[in-house]
């Protein structure tokens, strides 16, 4: 994979964890004393560090963060329905069915010919991603108020 190419596959990733969270900040607004909410916040703060993670990268393996896919007006999508969500599942559908995305975003992002060094942030980050899910499907039940 060519430089410039390199740059656009992490920019991307980067973009869809800012947007990420994003969405956890609207969802940790709907749920202030929930017993999921201490989760939310980590998954939040993974979201954070990522994006801050992908950045540093962009510029170690090229020019900088440059233009974003198509996934990016799906994932501006999820933060409205998230923001819209009346009740604790459509909430979390609304999660699960974003971080399944972004998961699937580097799964082929691992398999893209990334530079070695991204390659291997990229794929320590998919394992933190592979976590969330299941976290959240466990979170759909039994959520009620501290």
């Amino acid at each position: 994979m060519d430089e410039h190419a390199a740059v656009k596959r992490i920019t991307h990733l980067m973009r869809m964890e800012e947007t990420a969270r994003e969405a956890y900040d609207a969802a940790l607004a709907k749920v202030p004393g929930s017993k999921i909410r201490p989760s939310m916040v980590r998954f939040r703060q993974t979201h954070q560090e990522h994006a801050e993670g992908l950045q540093r990268l962009t510029a170690e393996v090229g020019e900088g963060p440059v233009g974003s896919g198509a996934y990016q007006a799906y994932m501006d999508d999820v933060v409205d329905s998230v923001r819209q969500a009346r009740d604790y599942h459509g909430l979390f559908s609304t999660m699960r069915t974003m971080e399944a995305a972004l998961r699937l975003q580097y799964e082929e992002a691992v398999g893209s010919g990334l530079p070695d060094e991204a390659a291997q942030t990229v794929r320590a980050y998919l394992r933190d991603e592979q976590e969330m899910p299941n976290l959240l499907n466990i979170a759909g039940h039994g959520l009620g108020q501290a």
